[in-house]
């Protein structure tokens, strides 16, 4: 398993096609509505309450507590229980992982069009979840009782917040690039000392529908962030953030720079870098160069590659938004 999409492909399967316990069934089906939370191509904010509704049932069956460490009656075996019919439950392992998985599965934020949803595993997960849980073993049910999220919660309302500048940025880029000046912003980030005026015709084009399929997708409820165990556990923590392109869901995998960026408060890092990875997942932009290198379209930056490069793109937008410093600007540009 080597995403997010895959994992929710499973998760969507187990829950439509397995039993469980009968009350849980009825919980399931009627009360969490859980196989309408998980969408064929998408969760459905429709019903995005039920995984409130699951995290709520979990914590009530749940013992907590000093005491739960002896009795052993906590999320594990209150899981495990959901997922067994009294007979030989052979699938035990995935529909145990299917919930927990969905117990971490967040509707974080609804607000008109814009449906932001958040997957944050516990942050002992050195894989996905899947892979994690197989059984009724001690290893599973140790897996089953971990609970500290890789994302906190401030953290998942900064990651939307991030989300709906990113938004307002892709419509200010829209309108600015209209405006006075909006001319001068392409040829500075883009156009080489080579670059004709027939270049500067497509960057202006391709500039403006590009940002607008940008704006879509922060808008259109279908955009996930999800933590990467692997990746994380491996390295990439350090790093702002990736996608797979050619991932069937549209899944921005936010990693320890960007979360570090958002605890301290730098909302212009976060919206550039969320725009950054969706040039790469939907206009296929590729990691040409990196604003540490500098960005000022020279030969070894002509503008086909300027114009095909996702950090320029971030801090084109940045730029034209008004929300790049002038010393940023300058040292980025250089």
């Amino acid at each position: 398993m080597g995403n997010f999409s895959e994992a929710y492909s499973q998760a969507r399967d187990v829950i439509q096609t397995e039993k469980f316990a009968a009350e849980w069934e009825t919980f399931i089906d009627n009360e969490a509505k859980l196989k309408l939370v998980l969408g064929a191509d998408y969760p459905s904010a429709s019903h995005g309450d039920g995984l409130d509704k699951l995290r709520t049932r979990f914590d009530k069956a749940a013992k907590k507590g000093f005491f739960s460490n002896f009795t052993g009656n906590g999320l594990d075996e209150v899981i495990l229980a959901a997922c067994k019919t009294g007979g030989r439950d052979a699938n035990i392992g995935e529909k145990a992982a299917t919930l927990k998985m969905l117990k971490h599965l967040y509707l974080q934020r609804k607000n008109g069009n814009q449906d932001v949803w958040i997957y944050a595993p516990p942050k002992a997960y050195r894989s996905w979840v899947f892979s994690e849980i197989k059984g009724e073993d001690s290893g599973s049910k140790s897996k089953l009782r971990q609970e500290k999220e890789v994302y906190s919660a401030r953290e998942r309302t900064v990651m939307c917040d991030a989300l709906q500048e990113a938004a307002a940025w892709c419509q200010k880029v829209q309108i600015n690039m209209a405006a006075a000046g909006g001319e001068d912003t392409v040829k500075a980030w883009f156009m080489d000392s080579a670059a004709t005026p027939q270049n500067l015709t497509q960057a202006l084009d391709t500039l403006k529908a590009g940002f607008k399929k940008l704006d879509t997708v922060c808008r259109s409820g279908q955009l996930i962030f999800s933590d990467e165990p692997g990746d994380r556990t491996s390295g990439g923590w350090k790093d702002w953030a990736f996608v797979y392109k050619s991932e069937a869901m549209n899944v921005v995998y936010l990693q320890g720079a960007f979360v570090k960026a958002g605890n301290s408060g730098n909302k212009t890092m976060c919206a550039l870098t969320i725009i950054h990875e969706l040039t790469h997942k939907i206009l296929g932009t590729n990691d040409n160069r990196y604003d540490y290198d500098g960005l000022k379209p020279t030969a070894t930056l002509p503008f086909a590659k300027a114009l095909n490069n996702a950090d320029s793109w971030g801090y084109f937008a940045a730029d034209i938004c008004g929300m790049l410093s002038a010393s940023d600007r300058s040292k980025v540009l250089s």
